[in-house]
């Protein structure tokens, strides 16, 4: 599989994915923050059973990779170019519902996290915590499962749909 990478000059080159037994899953990243995008990637790209397919900085251009199956999983922000995440959230539910979509966000506030699973989210990392947990929530929400701790000190452990 070829995909694409950015280079430090700004352009793209074409690099062959890691080949593990063809389970490599492809993600989407949809914020319009260049440096979450970044620092998304780079924890992606240390794995070895998920590469970033596309990122995307508008709302619109979601829609324009999942409807023709490209992506295995979404990453989305919470507010995309002044679009409400939870809004594009519900759009690609009714579209794919059976896309597993993790929601990220820079707002630590509790209420966040659970609107996102209101609304119908397979899971939730805050950004402060992305280090530390997005590969496995990106994992658990491939899998099938949810991933929200609900930040009340007290983890929410990963449960089926």
């Amino acid at each position: 599989m070829i995909q694409t990478k950015e280079n430090n000059n700004g352009g793209t080159k074409k690099i062959k994915a890691r080949n593990n037994g063809g389970t490599t899953k492809k993600i989407l990243i949809a914020d319009d923050h260049k440096l979450l995008r970044l620092i998304t990637k780079k924890i992606i790209s240390e794995t070895d059973d998920m590469v970033v397919a596309r990122e995307v900085k508008a709302a619109g251009d979601v829609f324009d990779h999942i409807d023709n199956g490209d992506v295995d999983v979404l990453i989305l922000q919470t507010l995309l170019s002044g679009k409400s995440g939870y809004e594009i959230l519900r759009n690609v539910k009714e579209k794919n519902p059976m896309l597993p979509v993790l929601m990220i966000s820079t707002y630590y506030d509790d209420i966040y996290e659970r609107s996102a699973f209101m609304h119908g989210a397979d899971g939730f990392v805050r950004t402060d915590k992305m280090v530390d947990e997005l590969v496995s929530a990106i994992r658990i929400v491939r899998d099938g499962k949810k991933y929200f701790n609900f930040y009340s000190e007290k983890p929410l452990q990963a449960v089926d749909h």
